[in-house]
């Protein structure tokens, strides 16, 4: 089966899996989007933790029971959308009918969808530019902010020596401890932390995390998200890179707030004080916050027809994300989804009531994904189908 390709430059919030059902939970999505950034869900059971207006591009489409196991949509924020109307997908036999409606409930063919709207539905809102590159993310992997109005890549010498004023002592560096050339020839592949052997922010101890993430040079055949547990249950977010025969692995300790890289060649790096955040500079304890940054394709075949399945993915069992971890996948090109991508902890309770977890604290992980110019292809039977989403 020929993988089911998502139009390019979108973002979303990835899908939990659970047996051959397929269930969106989307739990603090703000946090997860930049600046100018937008998100469409489409005929998904959903939540949403977001405590900010959340805005749409376009409308939102709400499918019924015979859709997606129920009619429970939860909107704890405001919520707004730049169409005029929502769409209401309504089971009716073998197909479905869409009724648009600018209403907070419809009911059609025996059945009614009404979401719950805690801080309002807001539709006409104001269209929100779409980013026509991916030089915000590449920033963040530098600054952890990705501070910049595209366009506005990433130069060379912005990567030897990030910062105002630059400081070449926080370049970006392999596991070698290689730093980025701040001329001549660049790197055509390898994996790359922001970090400095000085004391930086509120690290005293160096080495220091100096940014927001990870790059990734050249393409990468596979990049596996797990969450993890280390020595004293601490808890973990494993970043597993695939690039030919060469394998690194980025382990970020957000327990203990510390970041190590491995490779199967026997090299070690670290552990470096600190972790990805939006805040480096800030006091401790941060707040982790990762930016994967691959500066190519996440596949390993990246044609439209293409059954492979490595490409972006969670581990062979058991969830992807850690509670408290928030991550962001960005791309220059294709991005293929090729398994299970879950939370440690959901944001709801995966019946058809979806009550909100709450206890003993919200779950805080999140996870995004963004190609500026590549497609996103879901390969199948790896990733099961899920509802459809077309636009009303």
């Amino acid at each position: 089966m020929s993988p089911d390709t998502i139009s390019r430059s979108e973002l979303e919030s990835l899908h939990t899996l659970q047996t051959a059902e397929l269930r969106l939970t989307i739990t603090q999505l703000e946090t997860a989007v930049l600046p100018g950034q937008g998100v469409e869900v489409s005929a998904l059971n959903s939540a949403l933790n977001g405590h900010s207006a959340l805005t749409l591009n376009y409308h939102w489409n709400f499918g019924d029971a015979g859709q997606v196991g129920s009619t429970k949509y939860i909107f704890t924020g405001s919520v707004g959308a730049n169409n005029s109307q929502v769409g209401y997908n309504h089971t009716n036999g073998g197909s479905t009918d869409c009724v648009r409606s600018s209403a907070t409930s419809n009911t059609a063919d025996g059945t009614t969808i009404n979401p719950t709207f805690n801080g309002g539905l807001n539709l006409g809102a104001p269209k929100i530019p779409l980013p026509t590159d991916s030089s915000s993310q590449a920033r963040a992997v530098l600054d952890g902010i990705g501070a910049c109005v595209a366009p506005c890549p990433v130069t060379q010498a912005e990567m030897a020596a990030p910062g105002i004023p630059p400081d070449s002592a926080r370049a970006l560096k392999n596991i070698g401890g290689t730093p980025w050339p701040a001329t001549g020839t660049q790197p055509t592949s390898g994996v790359y932390l922001p970090y400095t052997n000085n004391s930086f922010g509120a690290c005293s101890t160096p080495p220091c995390f100096s940014g927001g993430g990870i790059y990734i040079q050249g393409s990468a055949d596979k990049v596996t998200l797990t969450a993890a547990t280390g020595p004293g249950n601490s808890q973990l977010q494993v970043f597993t890179i695939k690039q030919g025969s060469t394998t690194t692995t980025v382990t970020v300790d957000l327990t203990n707030q510390q970041t190590k890289m491995t490779d199967n060649n026997g090299n070690t790096l670290g552990p470096i004080t600190g972790f990805p955040s939006t805040t480096p500079l800030s006091p401790s304890p941060a707040t982790e916050a990762a930016m994967v940054y691959v500066n190519g394709n996440i596949c390993s075949d990246c044609s439209s027809s293409s059954t492979s399945t490595t490409g972006l993915s969670g581990p062979s069992s058991g969830p992807a994300i850690q509670n408290d971890s928030a991550v962001t996948v960005t791309a220059t090109g294709t991005i293929s989804i090729t398994g299970s991508l879950t939370y440690s902890t959901e944001p709801v309770t995966l019946n058809p009531a979806d009550t909100l977890i709450t206890s003993p604290k919200v779950p805080g992980n999140v996870l995004g994904i963004f190609t500026p110019g590549g497609d996103r292809p879901e390969a199948s039977p790896a990733w099961p189908p899920r509802p459809s989403r077309r636009r009303t």
